[in-house]
């Protein structure tokens, strides 16, 4: 029979033996999770598109414990409206993710696509083949005055913007201080420029033509107006105009070009060519002046 020291040795050895062969054996392999990520188009289909990411199953780790993940960029398209990024549900209207951000994560993962509805704001000259088109959220209120640099004309102020084509009334006016001209865009929006062209001087050729073969031809005053007051502002502060040289002939040359009368059938000369003429006023306003030229033989 083993005594009592004998049997107590006999258990530290195996003890000790075990933990020898533990510590020499090949350390167990780590353990993977692979989670997916998946990016849903959100616009009413089923489009959908995943990213796997794998880290090391860490018992030690809590559930709220995470890895860095960046996410796929993102490959849907919609016409007529603009990506803002992620979602966490299909109903978000703000994005809790950017496009390619970096986030820490360890589980299972769906997102959504935020879409902002796109509108356009068209503003076409009426004057011109000119055109400009904005892109604008939808329900956004614009302030149409901060478009007017981008429209110019030489011979006359941008006083409103139509609806009509033919842009004969309007419907936004750029020259009523009473009210801050803001539209509020809820569709794809067109609009035409109104003009207030300068007073001119209108240059009848009572018979003859230009080399061009028009019978009639224009010279604006340089200015702008304002409904403030109702008046116009000239560049030389002044309301007359230096007429322009002749640029009429009689179309077979039998008739000599004598100068300017204020109606077709004058027959003495009330302005000479290249004369000063001075346009009239009625309560502050400027009303076209029309010339006719005066024939007679050479």
């Amino acid at each position: 029979m083993k005594s009592k020291k004998t049997i107590l040795f006999c258990a530290a050895f195996t003890m000790l033996a075990s933990l020898f062969v533990t510590a020499c054996s090949e350390p167990s392999s780590p353990s993977y999770v692979t989670k997916t990520i998946t990016f849903y188009k959100n616009d009413g289909s089923t489009d959908s598109y995943t990213q796997t990411f794998t880290f090391i199953d860490d018992i030690s780790k809590s559930y709220t414990d995470s890895v860095s993940v960046k996410l796929k960029k993102n490959t849907f398209t919609r016409e007529g409206y603009a990506f803002l990024g992620w979602g966490s549900y299909s109903t978000a209207t703000e994005a809790t993710y950017d496009d390619e951000e970096t986030i820490h994560w360890r589980a299972d993962l769906n997102l959504y696509a935020v879409w902002e509805k796109q509108l356009t704001l068209t503003l076409k000259d009426s004057a011109s083949s000119k055109e400009k088109t904005y892109t604008l959220k939808e329900n956004q209120s614009v302030d149409l005055s901060s478009y007017t640099s981008d429209f110019s004309n030489t011979n006359a102020t941008l006083i409103g913007w139509s609806t009509s084509e033919d842009a004969d009334t309007i419907d936004y006016s750029l020259t009523d201080t009473s009210d801050t001209l803001y539209l509020k865009v809820t569709e794809d929006t067109t609009l035409y420029s109104v003009w207030k062209y300068n007073p001119k001087v209108i240059f009848d050729g009572n018979g003859g033509i230009t080399y061009g073969e028009e019978s009639e031809y224009y010279q604006y005053l340089s200015g702008s107006y304002t409904s403030l007051d109702g008046k116009w502002y000239f560049e030389s502060d002044s309301d007359e105009i230096t007429l322009a040289e002749n640029d009429f002939h009689w179309p077979d040359w039998s008739k000599k070009f004598y100068g300017w009368g204020t109606s077709a059938d004058d027959t003495v000369v009330k302005y000479e060519d290249k004369s000063t003429c001075k346009f009239t006023s009625i309560l502050g306003l400027y009303a076209d002046k029309k010339l006719y030229a005066i024939w007679g033989a050479w």
